[in-house]
């Protein structure tokens, strides 16, 4: 939710500035059609935000899916990392590699249980 907010906030700018919308696309994952999500909808909207939500059932259109695939398939199988930050940060390192190649920028958010900021960290 926090994320979602903080991007409201920044679309508000860039709709004052440009008039142009941002448009976030999202799959169906159960927060992301909560009722808290549903209710800021509206405002979001004025804002200058939308949701978009891929229909169910279709992996095939949420981009993620395909890079998924691709990383743990091509790019890290088969290594072996000794605890969950080296994964991470292979797993960190796939991504900001093929953002380049894909000309894709990429975007990582840091959320911690005692910070009430959504820190955005740019690749």
């Amino acid at each position: 939710m926090k994320v979602l907010e903080k991007e409201a906030s920044e679309a508000a700018e860039i709709s004052r500035q440009t008039g142009v919308d941002t448009v976030i696309v999202l799959d169906n994952y159960s927060l992301h059609k909560s009722h808290l999500v549903r209710a800021k909808e509206k405002e979001w909207g004025a804002q200058g935000l939308s949701l978009f939500f891929l229909p169910t059932y279709s992996s095939e259109l949420n981009i993620i899916e395909g890079e998924w695939h691709q990383i743990k398939s091509h790019e890290i199988s088969g290594r072996m990392f000794k605890d969950e930050y080296e994964l991470f940060q292979a797993v960190r390192e796939s991504l900001r590699e093929r953002s380049e190649k894909l000309g894709v920028k990429l975007q990582h958010f840091r959320l911690t249980e005692t910070s009430p900021n959504v820190q955005r960290e740019n690749e």
